[in-house]
């Protein structure tokens, strides 16, 4: 498994290290190696006995690609799991695919390339798949905060607004290309599936999808998780994850300015504000809090949360609350919320849509503010509307258990091994 993997923090670390943890469980002689990024805050080489993991590669490293290649030849894999998101930010001056470096990711293709050119069976999962129009907008937001280029001879010598115009494009390409060099596809979503081969015409026939599994979690009794937080018997109406524009949180703010509760409630915002971005929105939200005079009601929370927190802040909810305005991937909040067995309110777009409507959530129409408040009255006032969510939810959490969800995984593995 070529991954990015804990202490690395976000949900393509996280998500393939519950995958590991479940593959390992329900098959015996199943033999798993990560191969993972170098990182100063874990060793080079751990061994877990059937779970070893090697951190190989630095991601502002052109040369990257022969470094996997290297211990592919000392494993060697009866297949390899690429886990691939098209997840791009600034850090600092610097502009890289978060996860693969490049610009884009591109240089992972040489790896993609190697691969097909030694014969290993291969299948990569593509977390996010993003259509033309929506990349566009979202790359225009991350660019137009890099102030300095300097990553390799590439930036300095193309001006943003040339690199604006052409990297949708040039990511678009990165995906098809990926999608062509390996065998099988996975995509967490009908969304996906749809994208890929009406927009980046990527053949049916090699895409398989499979749900982002509900990950295993430890859950504490509510009242006792509102008291560790300082709370009482207030409804807690939870936000969690990667705190940014397009998760729609000034349109909650305003919502909750509206709604009628028969006790009162708290709007807890956990998680972390994006790099570079996040202290202009923080700065939005807060005005936000304070135009409505909701600053005893509202909680921010910026920062990184760790897994006994999140237990807290997910025990104590009665209510999640996920309010996008863009969605291209999974959503981890979302499938956390249905491990925790808790009621969503979430937006009508995208796969998040389509994920939250098999969880029983209530759907609204991105950005609008008065369905919004319905929903969250209509959810917490309505003990009838309330336990149909959480009976739906739990379900949900049944169907994509890390049992059932890796043995599809298993089953693609044993696939393509019997195709070799």
């Amino acid at each position: 498994m070529v991954t990015p993997y804990p202490p690395q923090r976000g949900g393509v670390a996280e998500y393939p290290y519950f995958l590991a943890q479940a593959l390992l469980k329900i098959e015996k002689n199943l033999e798993l190696h990560v191969i993972a990024p170098k990182i100063v805050e874990a060793p080079s080489t751990e061994n877990r006995g059937r779970h070893q993991i090697h951190r190989v590669w630095k991601t502002d490293s052109l040369l990257y690609p022969f470094s996997l290649i290297k211990y592919m030849k000392k494993i060697p894999p009866t297949v390899v799991h690429l886990q691939f998101d098209t997840t791009f930010r600034p850090s600092g001056d610097r502009f890289y695919s978060y996860s693969y470096g490049g610009v884009l990711g591109e240089v992972l293709l040489v790896f993609a390339l190697l691969l097909k050119i030694l014969r290993f069976p291969r299948v990569v999962t593509i977390y996010s798949t993003w259509r033309l129009d929506d990349l566009k907008k979202k790359m225009a937001t991350r660019l137009s905060h890099i102030k300095v280029h300097k990553y390799g001879w590439f930036l300095r010598l193309v001006p943003k607004k040339f690199l604006l115009s052409i990297g949708p494009y040039i990511l678009i390409a990165v995906v098809k290309a990926l999608c062509a060099l390996f065998d099988t596809v996975i995509v967490q979503n009908e969304f996906g599936l749809e994208v890929l081969t009406n927009e980046h015409q990527v053949s049916p026939k090699k895409i398989k999808v499979v749900s982002h599994m509900c990950p295993p979690v430890s859950i504490l009794d509510q009242k006792l998780a509102k008291e560790k937080l300082g709370l009482q018997d207030e409804y807690v109406i939870l936000f969690f994850g990667m705190i940014s524009a397009h998760k729609g949180l000034t349109y909650a703010i305003e919502a909750l300015a509206r709604i009628d509760l028969n006790k009162d409630f708290v709007f807890i915002i956990a998680g972390r504000a994006f790099p570079e971005l996040g202290l202009e929105y923080l700065h939005l939200l807060q005005s936000y809090i304070e135009k409505y005079r909701l600053e005893q009601k509202v909680l921010i929370v910026d920062q990184y949360i760790d897994e006994s927190r999140v237990s807290l802040f997910f025990s104590a909810a009665d209510l999640i609350v996920l309010p996008y305005s863009v969605s291209v991937g999974s959503s981890g909040p979302l499938s956390l919320a249905a491990s925790y067995g808790k009621a969503i309110v979430a937006s009508k777009v995208g796969p998040l849509g389509e994920s939250a409507k098999q969880c029983g959530a209530i759907l609204v129409k991105p950005s609008d503010v008065k369905s919004l408040a319905l929903a969250i009255q209509d959810a917490l006032m309505n003990t009838e509307t309330y336990s149909m969510m959480t009976t739906k939810v739990n379900a949900y959490k049944h169907d994509n258990a890390p049992r059932r969800v890796a043995n599809k995984y298993l089953t693609i593995y044993q696939t393509l091994a019997a195709e070799r």
